[in-house]
């Protein structure tokens, strides 16, 4: 793959870089606003974790923290306009956020010329409300959107059976490494 990259922190972007060397992936990393990134490429895929929570929830004061997880330094119409502007025609779209926020994302997308065509519910443990979801939208698409099982993250003190199969499937592993 040739992998592009942008991200806004300055710790995130060392970690970032750190996963790409241990996992042998040739990189482009920009270091600044998604917002401001400016490029004449065209993407296939955009893969994005982004600020979800909404201004109603708690706040941390640690700066770094409230930047990674408050929309508010990534508003939903900005995001998705930019993402879409940037994604070639047909161009796949895959992201999470905060479930509360699904009919607002699903108008976005709309106005985006994009389309939701794979949803999906991550719930920390059952029981326990939904806490993300999962959308691989379209640019262009036309398809019937299909709403996925839901994925309980955790069984007890440990990560569910599908989790566990998932990090094996990926050889995903922590990002919890020391920068040197």
């Amino acid at each position: 793959i040739r992998l592009t990259q942008v991200e806004k922190q300055e710790l995130f972007a060392k970690y970032s870089s750190k996963n790409a060397q241990v996992n042998h992936i040739d990189t482009e990393l920009y270091h600044q606003d998604f917002l401001e990134f400016t490029t004449d490429k065209k993407f296939d895929f955009i893969v994005s974790n982004p600020p979800f929570y909404h201004g109603g929830v708690c706040k941390s004061e640690d700066d770094m923290r409230h930047a990674a997880r408050y929309n508010e330094h990534l508003p939903i119409e900005r995001f998705i306009a930019k993402a879409s502007k940037l994604l070639t025609p047909r161009g796949r779209f895959i992201f999470c956020y905060d479930p509360q926020m699904l009919p607002q994302l699903i108008v976005e997308l709309d106005k985006a010329k994009c389309k939701v065509e794979d949803l999906r519910f991550v719930y920390p443990k059952e029981g326990k409300m939904a806490s993300l979801v999962m959308i691989h939208a379209r640019k262009g698409s036309k398809s019937l959107m299909k709403t996925h099982p839901p994925l309980f993250a955790f069984s007890k003190d440990a990560f569910s059976l599908e989790a566990q199969q998932i990090y094996a499937q990926t050889a995903t592993h922590s990002i919890k490494c020391e920068i040197e």
